[in-house]
């Protein structure tokens, strides 16, 4: 994520989601990296409150959204990193976080591994 907001220009905000329940531990660590790089960005934020009740949880309304975000636009996804952010997206945009006309980009640097050990609730 460090590395994502030190290419942005500073007026451009940055929100990140943890798939982590507890305690921040990343948020630290991202600011770090960023004053190791001498960025001066500071208009980024790390969500904590869609993680769908911790690391590799993927309780069924997750699993349904990402069924139905697969089915409706061709792409493969995981319910450990990809599905967690993209259903965070949606979730802040119904409660009108967004301002009208913003452009989202979402991205998202793990890989589909991440569905493997999820069988059947996620094969096609």
């Amino acid at each position: 994520m460090a590395g994502v907001i030190s290419g942005l220009q500073p007026r451009i905000p940055c929100i990140g989601f943890s798939v982590l329940k507890g305690k921040d531990t990343i948020s630290p660590m991202v600011a770090s990296h960023l004053h190791a790089t001498g960025s001066r960005h500071t208009n980024w934020r790390l969500l904590h409150d869609y993680h769908c009740g911790g690391y590799a949880k993927a309780p069924p309304y997750l699993l349904a959204f990402m069924q139905a975000l697969e089915r409706n636009n061709q792409v493969v996804l995981e319910p450990v990193y990809s599905a967690k952010m993209l259903w965070g997206i949606e979730q802040l945009a119904e409660q009108n976080y967004f301002a009208p006309g913003t452009h989202i980009i979402a991205i998202h640097g793990g890989g589909i591994q991440g569905r493997r050990g999820f069988g059947a609730l996620t094969d096609r």
